[in-house]
């Protein structure tokens, strides 16, 4: 190689070099502003969404895997070692009725992701009858308490559900966490309802309820 195609060489890898160096710095640039922003954007929150759908599926075929194993509907726990005391001791209740189990019903078990709830743990409830769903007994649910108001919009968007400012509404139980109400086996013969106001006259197996000024996803995880 002669002297002139080493120097041209040279400075090939010279611009790359500051290429590469000028990308670095640009990137840095767009994450650092992002993360100081603190925005979410709708297409992120789409995506949690649709994470959040999944999850009631994953958790309604855990509660069918139960109870097409013999299992009754009360025999069924959401016992975790990461769980509230109050759905009881993982230690000391057969696997083969456990939710999050391998042996029972081979649910992964999730903890609320802090961008879009500010709740420590999700909750399931035997309290309240849906609307539309099943009987008038009360229903299974998993609940994703206090998530963004900008969540709730977008997930009944996705639920066909109005998300104009107006959001289906609950003033019994407010789906908040409260141990003498998580499932412990024992489901409401007097079960919670539901106003109407808002839903569609089909049934509504997820939606975001508002009560008071906090806002509440529920996912229907086996209808009676």
């Amino acid at each position: 190689m002669n002297q002139y195609s080493q120097q041209q060489s040279g400075s090939m890898i010279f611009v790359i070099l500051i290429a590469v160096a000028m990308l670095a710095a640009l990137t840095y640039t767009v994450m650092n502003n992002n993360s100081q922003s603190g925005d979410i954007t709708d297409e992120k929150l789409i995506v949690y969404s649709t994470e959040i759908e999944q999850y009631g599926s994953e958790l309604t075929q855990a509660v069918q895997i139960i109870l097409d194993n013999g299992m009754s509907e009360s025999d069924i726990s959401f016992a975790h070692a990461n769980a509230p005391s109050s759905y009881g001791d993982e230690t000391s209740i057969p696997t083969t009725y456990q939710i999050f189990s391998v042996d029972g019903g081979q649910a992964g078990y999730r903890t609320p992701n802090a961008d879009i709830s500010s709740a420590d743990h999700w909750e399931f409830y035997g309290e309240s009858a849906m609307p539309y769903v099943g009987s008038e007994r009360a229903d299974l649910i998993a609940v994703l308490p206090n998530v963004t108001q900008a969540f709730c919009d977008v997930f009944n968007k996705r639920q066909d559900l109005e998300n104009s400012g107006t959001y289906p509404t609950d003033t019994g139980t407010c789906f908040k966490a409260n141990n003498s109400e998580r499932f412990d086996g024992d489901f409401n013969d007097t079960p919670n309802t539901l106003s109407l106001t808002n839903f569609p006259d089909t049934p509504t197996f997820q939606a975001c309820v508002q009560c008071g000024s906090e806002y509440h996803i529920y996912s229907v995880i086996y209808s009676r």
